[in-house]
């Protein structure tokens, strides 16, 4: 059995001791497809980024594919795109440019795309 893509077990995460989740435990198996929704401010951006490890954890806990994610390395199997306030406002772009531009830390600004990243951006 192939164990899930996220898992995250009774998180809580909050900032300056205020907390923003509470006991959230969600499930991502592979293949599926998940939207978190919500208000502004309700933690939809918090939750990720803890899954991620951009926040700390207050309590509980976050895999990706299977390992825990303070010793998970493999990070080229993850894309994340951040939410930034103005960036771009105005620049038109295509998903898959968006994607590629994603891909550049992975292999360098004047490297030319490989096979992966191609894959990936389609």
């Amino acid at each position: 059995m192939t164990p899930p893509v996220i898992e995250i077990a009774h998180a809580t995460v909050g900032y300056d001791g205020r907390p923003v989740l509470r006991d959230v435990s969600l499930t991502v198996t592979a293949g599926e497809v998940v939207a978190v929704l919500g208000a502004n401010g309700s933690g939809k951006s918090t939750l990720v980024r803890a899954a991620l490890g951009l926040v700390p954890l207050g309590a509980g806990s976050v895999a990706l594919f299977g390992t825990p994610q303070r010793r998970f390395r493999q990070w080229h199997r993850i894309g994340y795109v951040p939410q930034r306030l103005g960036a771009g406002g105005g620049v038109p772009a295509t998903v898959g440019e968006v994607v590629a531009s994603g891909r550049l830390a992975r292999r360098g600004v004047l490297r030319p795309a490989g096979r992966a990243d191609r894959e990936a951006v389609a």
